[in-house]
């Protein structure tokens, strides 16, 4: 059950929910990416449910608007990857195995642009609604962001993915323009994974 935060009698917001996010493996996290360092981390995945231990080098916390993760090289998988901090377990521990930098990490430093659109199979009343509703220009909703942040940015928009999704216009109002499927494809999750 969803709970309502309100901090004046004319506002309220809907609480989202907690995860279970350490003080001490923020802190350790933080350490590590101001001052680059490898860090042994415990961590969990959905792939691997039980805690198993990983070495990475963090460089950036990043709230994607539903949860924690860390952007970090992996050494396992030796490519740079993300880290939901709810699945770490227990501390952080620094080792002696040099740290990567930063500036490795080719999806980081890319910079994509695409477009979203309303949905097509919406009446056009409809259509302007959702292009005022997001505050389209010429109808059109051009975002920027990092290529590792690409497949965050979509999920906090009711984009249609795929023909199944954009059939169901009332659940799925925006679209991506069709001319930028194959400039984010590269970018999402199904491309290069997670932890």
């Amino acid at each position: 059950m969803a709970h309502v935060m309100e901090s004046h009698p004319n506002i309220a917001a809907v609480q989202l929910p907690d995860r279970a996010v350490r003080p001490e493996t923020v802190r350790e996290l933080l350490l590590a990416c101001r001052n680059p360092a490898s860090l042994r981390i415990h961590y969990a995945s959905m792939a691997n449910p039980e805690p198993h231990p990983r070495e990475i080098v963090p460089h950036t916390l990043v709230y994607s608007g539903f949860r924690w993760h860390v952007r970090a090289f992996c050494h396992k998988r030796q490519q740079f990857r993300d880290f939901l901090l709810s699945r770490m377990y227990g501390q952080p521990e620094r080792t002696d195995t040099l740290p990567v930098t930063d500036n490795e990490d080719t999806l980081w430093h890319t910079k994509v642009s695409f477009r979203l659109v309303a949905n097509s199979r919406l009446e056009k009343n409809q259509q302007r609604l959702i292009e005022h509703d997001y505050a389209m220009q010429n109808g059109v909703l051009s975002i920027e962001t990092r290529g590792a942040l690409v497949h965050y940015s979509l999920q906090r928009y009711p984009v249609a993915f795929d023909q199944a999704q954009s059939k169901n216009a009332l659940a799925y109002p925006l679209t991506l323009h069709s001319e930028d499927f194959p400039v984010i494809a590269p970018y999402m999750f199904e491309s290069w994974g997670q932890g």
